[in-house]
């Protein structure tokens, strides 16, 4: 870990790694407004927010609800291409959200995770689904998706009257997959046990 001005950020393997180097990943916004307030001697800038959500000026992530709102707010007909990048851990449990909105959700875009972890999330639902997981789908034939360098430990998942149900994902369909882990101790001491109603798997239930 490395202390910066009395703060601790703990790194994976005890030292900083730059992950994914062959993908340059950098934000470029146009201010559009700034407004100067007297009273403080500050000023206060509006950004444009064109381009968010692309291969070189991704969404970057550091909290749970926010990566829930960037991709419901991104997703037509319930898919999301957006790219995004995590920089810190989420932890659904500290923020307080029960359940995950995104089980719904075919992704098609690209998730950098930087080998954190995504914890503390519940899947809960008796609606009968085709595809049930953190997300329903991954890849759907015509976009490739990317999902890397990321773990998962949910506090558990019960989909019981889905038919293919995945920690990660229900379905992974042409799409690149590099580097995923569920933990099912972390939340859990005795292990989690995944709930679906045909195909399941701890991590995809069909691939």
């Amino acid at each position: 870990m490395i202390k910066i001005k009395n703060k601790v950020q703990k790194f994976a393997a005890n030292r900083p790694q730059l992950v994914s180097a062959n993908t340059l990943a950098y934000s470029q916004r146009e201010i559009v407004e700034e407004t100067y307030k007297e009273e403080t001697g500050e000023t206060e800038y509006v950004f444009s927010t064109d381009n968010l959500g692309t291969k070189y000026n991704p969404y970057i992530i550091t909290k749970a609800r926010q990566l829930e709102n960037i991709i419901l707010d991104n997703s037509v007909n319930d898919v999301c291409s957006s790219y995004i990048r995590i920089i810190k851990d989420l932890d659904y449990s500290e923020e307080q959200i029960v359940v995950s909105s995104l089980y719904r959700t075919v992704f098609t875009g690209y998730i950098e995770g930087n080998d954190l972890t995504i914890s503390g999330f519940s899947l809960n639902n008796n609606e009968s689904l085709l595809n049930a997981g953190f997300f329903s789908q991954i890849g759907n034939g015509v976009e490739s998706a990317v999902l890397q360098n990321l773990t998962f430990a949910p506090k558990y998942i019960n989909l019981p009257n889905s038919y293919n149900v995945g920690t990660v994902a229900g379905t992974v369909y042409k799409a690149n997959i590099y580097n995923i882990t569920v933990d099912g101790y972390k939340n859990n001491p005795d292990g989690m046990v995944v709930m679906g109603r045909d195909i399941v798997g701890g991590v995809f239930g069909r691939t």
